[in-house]
């Protein structure tokens, strides 16, 4: 099963990878999935507060707060990302805290940081290349994979210091267990190496067929 899903997330990442869009297409992709999001959260609200969920007015207007900015905010983003993104937000707030997810499944808080760890590993990724071609450095592949790594454990771990702070200075109780704070960081440390060492292939496997090509 695991070799499966494996499988089915290279052929997703060779997909989104290799579709390409015109400035004008992708502005439109954009705001259609921005709007798609939109929609989906309004369902969610609604459907919180008809079937009177377990959560707050406050989670269900965070919840809007988070879709529209994520949506505006990211617009310079590349499109890839910005879908990401968008999943991001939906898990996380629209089911997470709109509907509280967080409360109804167990785990469902380790599954929104593996995904956080894909998101940051993928923000590492821009990132560095955006140095890279700007300072117009050779583009290591593997180097580039291990900074977008270390940059997605460094967000996790400044995440983890952030709830430690809010519950130490408000009282509140963000972090819980110290067994809950290590399952955070492994799941989006595990997020971002599944992510690296998919993306790795599917751009070793590109750069090798762009080479056969030339030759």
């Amino acid at each position: 099963l695991l070799k499966v899903l494996f499988l089915c997330l290279m052929d997703i990442m060779n997909l989104i990878t290799n579709f390409k869009v015109s400035e004008m297409q992708d502005k439109r992709y954009k705001i259609f999935s921005f709007i798609i999001l939109l929609i989906f959260n309004t369902v969610c609200a609604v459907s919180a507060v008809y079937f009177n969920l377990e959560t707050t007015n406050l989670k269900i207007i965070g919840s809007f707060f988070a879709v529209i900015s994520s949506g505006l905010l990211l617009l310079r983003f590349p499109l890839r990302f910005y879908c990401f993104m968008n999943v991001f937000v939906f898990f996380s707030s629209s089911l997470g805290s709109c509907v509280n997810l967080y409360y109804y499944i167990t785990d469902y808080d380790t599954i929104i940081h593996f995904l956080s760890g894909i998101i940051l590993a993928e923000g590492g990724k821009l990132f560095a290349e955006k140095i890279i071609n700007k300072r117009e450095l050779k583009n290591d592949l593997l180097m580039l994979s291990l900074f977008a790594l270390l940059f997605s454990c460094t967000c996790a771990a400044v995440w983890e210091i952030y709830e430690y702070a809010v519950d130490v200075t408000l009282g509140a109780n963000m972090q819980g267990t110290k067994e809950n704070t290590m399952n955070d960081i492994i799941a989006g440390v595990s997020g971002a190496l599944v992510y690296l060492i998919v993306n790795f292939i599917t751009d070793t496997n590109k750069k090798n067929k762009a080479n056969v090509r030339v030759k």
